[in-house]
Formats: C-alpha cells, sequence, structure tokens
C-alpha cells in the first residue's frame, strides 16, 4: 500500500484540478485497498482532492480501459492511475 500511497502524494502535488481518476479492473480488496491509498496520499497534500473510480469489469480490456481513461479526461480529471492488466 505504501508505493500506492506514494503515488497519491506526487499525483495530489501535480494536479491542477483537484481531480485524480482510477481506472480498476473489479472492486475486489486489493484494488480497493489501492484506490484508498491512492486518495489518502493525494488527500495528504490537499483534503479537499477527489478521485474518480470506473470499474471495466474485467482483468484485461483495453478499449474499455481506454473509453474509460477518456471518459475521466473529459470529466476534467487530469491525473491517471490504474489497476488493470494492460493499461493503455
Amino acid at each position: 500500500d505504501e508505493p500506492v500511497y506514494v503515488a497519491g502524494l506526487v499525483a495530489g502535488y501535480m494536479s491542477k484540478s483537484k481531480k485524480l481518476g482510477f481506472v480498476a479492473a473489479m472492486p475486489i480488496p486489493q484494488v480497493l485497498r489501492n484506490i484508498n491509498s491512492f486518495t489518502l496520499g493525494a488527500r495528504s497534500v490537499d483534503p479537499s482532492i477527489t478521485t474518480t473510480v470506473v470499474f471495466t469489469g474485467g482483468w484485461s480490456n483495453p478499449v474499455k480501459e481506454a473509453e474509460s481513461a477518456n471518459s475521466l479526461v473529459d470529466q476534467g480529471i487530469d491525473v491517471l492511475t490504474c489497476h488493470v492488466d494492460s493499461p493503455k
């Protein structure tokens, strides 16, 4: 969890919109821990930061992952991360 927390910390410093995005495969415990760690790291920089999560429903779905990432960017989110097997 610690490296994901540090990634969130960096994301918190890098984001200008205070909106972060997380593309994830499925809501299983390890993925949820990563989402929480990332968000807590970012919120240690600025408590008003939010993380929007999109679950793709599968571990290897490059098309859905790309669509999810583009959707997050269209919402004004300026820093993205993921927990999937085929990041695109």
